[in-house]
């Protein structure tokens, strides 16, 4: 039976995707590890600050695009803001394809975002309009990342060693993983503050960015443009 695996909403960390007419996109990860075996959905963030309400559908193209799941949509109302945007999840259906778990499999492409307009008077099929995509790279590897004679080669040779070494531990074992645990929170606590604040700087740069494009050359304007883009490649170096 196959493995539903959720990743959390992905937040942008990487080059920025810019939105095009009733269509915009957020992510963050554009590497990341599964299972193959399993069914691994990621969230991500589409918005439309424009006039008129779309719906908007994920799909992926490039070696990603045999693996998806099925094509999800959602709609999304106009003036819906990229510092609020609606979470749709992209699903990759990843068979059983390694030939040893000891060479994983990279399979890459684009994670698209369109939005679809009904093709007829009738409404009946759609065709696509506004496109943007956040590049993705899947790394496939076998569950936990061992293979199976790896672990039956381990408890033939140390089977004793290893119940031995399980009883005189286990206290000592059990402290130090709560005692590293409550770390991990906090580190995790103070990577999400980050990962907010960059969202926020990133927001107050496409404002920017935008009124620059239209024609404003107002010198304070560029300097503040400037700014943000040194503290966004800040705050991606302390990410990655």
């Amino acid at each position: 039976m196959k493995k539903i695996g959720l990743v959390l909403m992905i937040l942008l960390i990487a080059s920025p995707v810019v939105a095009l007419k009733g269509v915009g996109i957020k992510y963050g990860l554009e590497y990341t590890k599964v299972n193959q075996g399993e069914v691994t959905c990621l969230n991500y963030g589409v918005y439309n600050p424009w006039d008129e309400d779309t719906v908007i559908e994920l799909s992926a193209d490039g070696g990603l695009g045999t693996y998806v799941d099925r094509v999800r949509s959602a709609k999304v109302p106009s003036r819906t803001p990229s510092s609020d945007p609606k979470e749709l999840s992209i699903c990759f259906d990843i068979p059983v394809i390694l030939d040893s778990c000891d060479v994983p499999e990279k399979i890459s492409g684009n994670v698209v975002a369109q939005e679809q307009r009904s093709s007829s008077v009738s409404g009946v099929g759609s065709a696509a309009n506004a496109v943007v995509s956040a590049p993705l790279t899947l790394e496939i590897v076998c569950e936990g990342g061992v293979s199976g004679a790896a672990v039956a080669g381990g408890l033939k040779k140390g089977l004793n060693l290893i119940f031995v070494a399980i009883l005189m531990a286990g206290l000592v074992v059990g402290l130090a993983w709560k005692s590293k645990r409550n770390k991990f929170i906090v580190k995790r606590q103070l990577s999400q503050d980050l990962r907010n604040n960059y969202m926020n700087r990133y927001s107050d740069l496409m404002i920017l960015h935008n009124r620059i494009e239209s024609g404003d050359q107002n010198p304070e304007i560029i300097e503040e443009y400037g700014k943000i883009r040194a503290e966004l490649k800040e705050m991606r170096d302390r990410l990655s």
